[in-house]
């Protein structure tokens, strides 16, 4: 795992980077069962406006090469990654993701986030087809439970392509 971190605050970061390269092995030399090489690469941006509102991006690329077990696919869905859609409800060899939250305070320890995302997954990078991409878009509800770190409970509902979510947890989801 290769990291790059600007970020002002882990827990609700305002301005910064976020980078992160991560790559596993996995073979018959190692004793596995699973021939299999993963590679995500995880980038975010942290944008700060006025009065302590933030725009925040994400794009996320999963490579999944070999024979890797059902559960090492490269999974759309969750409660931090394309919102909207169950975890694993779409697997394949390749995910690209891209998403984005406008993150805003509004009264108090209360705020308020608006997101929106597209991806999709296919068993190579040339079997990638727009009119394939799915898309997520949501609101959430914000609640700070440590001012001084900035740590919120999120609540936020998700509509997908045929499907929607809630989803209740502490920490922003990207």
């Amino acid at each position: 795992i290769l990291n790059w971190d600007s970020r002002d605050n882990i827990f609700f970061p305002a301005q910064g980077y976020y980078c992160q390269l991560q790559a596993y092995f996995s073979g018959k030399f190692l004793a596995s069962d699973f021939d299999t090489t993963s590679v995500k690469v995880d980038l975010r941006r942290f944008v700060p406006l006025f009065a302590s509102h933030v725009l925040a991006f994400q794009g996320f690329f999963h490579s999944v090469q070999g024979s890797p077990a059902f559960k090492n696919y490269a999974k759309l869905g969750g409660d931090s990654m394309m919102r909207g859609y169950y975890s694993g409800r779409y697997r394949d060899h390749y995910l690209l993701a891209l998403q984005a939250e406008y993150r805003m305070p509004v009264w108090k320890r209360f705020g308020l986030a608006g997101f929106a995302g597209i991806g999709d997954v296919a068993s190579g990078l040339g079997n990638f087809k727009l009119d394939g991409f799915k898309y997520s878009l949501g609101l959430g509800l914000r609640f700070k439970i440590a001012p001084k770190e900035g740590t919120n409970l999120r609540l936020d509902f998700a509509w997908g392509k045929g499907t929607s979510g809630f989803y209740f947890t502490a920490g922003e989801a990207f």
